[in-house]
């Protein structure tokens, strides 16, 4: 059945989350999973839906996307600070972005799927001086960057400093 989180879950180990054709959904604003030198494969047809982020992969931490469809009406979908996200399908939209590489040393791989930022880019990485050495990849997607914030430009694909763009 459909299941309602409102608290952040760990993840240290190898997990998968089949969704199955259900929905998760999370009114809290924080992040749902932290991935902390694990690796989380998300799999399965259903939607995850939250006020905040799906996941941060850290410290090393893997996140797979294989198919899905997530949804953050206020931040990015995925965030990877040193760690990294494999996009190999599904449909993910965030009002920051759909995937985003905060802290140098992280990799962000896109193979496929449909990446929507609703007031910021799709894919990006941080633009603050000594938070370069990110790798991204993109080997297949749709992507989409659109604005509502007064003042801005909208960004589909964002590579800063020293980054590796392939």
């Amino acid at each position: 059945s459909d299941l309602q989180l409102n608290k952040t879950y760990n993840i240290a180990s190898d997990t998968v989350l089949d969704l199955n054709g259900h929905d998760i959904s999370s009114t809290q604003g924080g992040t749902l999973f932290i991935v902390n030198g694990g690796k989380l494969t998300i799999e399965g047809e259903g939607t995850v839906e939250t006020k905040g982020r799906v996941a941060l992969a850290r410290g090393n931490g893997e996140i797979i996307v294989e198919n899905g469809i997530f949804e953050s009406a206020t931040s990015d979908v995925i965030r990877v600070e040193d760690g990294t996200a494999v996009i190999n399908g599904g449909d993910l939209t965030g009002r920051e972005g759909a995937v985003y590489a905060r802290e140098g040393g992280s990799t962000i791989i896109v193979n496929d799927g449909h990446l929507t930022g609703t007031d910021n880019f799709a894919v990006a990485t941080n633009g603050t001086n000594g938070m370069g050495n990110n790798h991204i990849t993109i080997n297949g997607g749709v992507f989409e960057g659109n604005i509502v914030s007064s003042g801005y430009e909208a960004i589909c694909i964002y590579i800063a400093n020293d980054d590796t763009f392939v």
